[in-house]
């Protein structure tokens, strides 16, 4: 059976950077997919339109791109610069105005976890809302530049309160690291396959 990892965290917390970092430890790596949703541009200009179809897009997108890893994997150990079980703060953050619209996400992301199971480990990477807004301007995404730290804070939060809620002796193994401490000297990353 594959082993496998998430990296969670908001955004511009590190996740890309460290799955680049540690993706010689992995026989398949997952990145998440944000160019080919053709629904990213529009929602910003019609999100009472795009907004449902956008985050459907992402969920699909994610657990098929997990599903084939573990497919083409099946002894394997995997990494995705993101997670699943998070993916619910940002439907909620989203499409809080629409709570219909939230159930339907939330069902699909349930079922697609059903499907390919729950990672073994989950790497949960903090970082200072100012800082994310930083990381955010210096990596000049477009749709990403009106992102303020009050976004972040929300995010935080949420992200914060999914993991406090994963359960400690069923759920996977987390492993909390502040990534604004990670190139300071003496900086240590844990041991994921232990």
């Amino acid at each position: 059976m594959a082993f496998r990892v998430e990296i969670a965290g908001s955004l511009a917390t590190g996740k890309t950077t460290l799955c680049q970092t540690l993706e010689r430890q992995f026989t398949r790596v997952v990145y998440e997919e944000l160019s080919g949703n053709p629904y990213l541009d529009k929602v910003r200009h019609d999100p009472d339109k795009y907004a449902l179809p956008c985050q459907q897009w992402f969920v699909d997108n994610k657990v098929n791109a997990i599903r084939q890893a573990i497919n083409d994997n099946p002894d394997g150990r995997i990494i995705s610069d993101f997670s699943l079980l998070l993916d619910r703060v940002y439907v909620s953050h989203y499409l809080a105005h629409r709570p219909d619209w939230v159930a339907a996400l939330y069902q699909q992301l349930e079922e697609g976890v059903r499907d390919i199971g729950q990672p073994d480990v989950i790497l949960y990477l903090t970082c200072p809302p100012d800082e994310i807004v930083n990381r955010i301007k210096k990596r000049g995404r477009d749709f990403e530049q009106h992102l303020t730290a009050e976004f972040a804070r929300a995010i935080n939060a949420g992200v914060q309160t999914e993991i406090s809620n994963i359960p400690a002796h069923t759920g996977p193994r987390i492993i909390e690291i502040d990534t604004t401490m990670m190139r300071k000297p003496g900086f240590k990353m844990p041991d994921l396959f232990a």
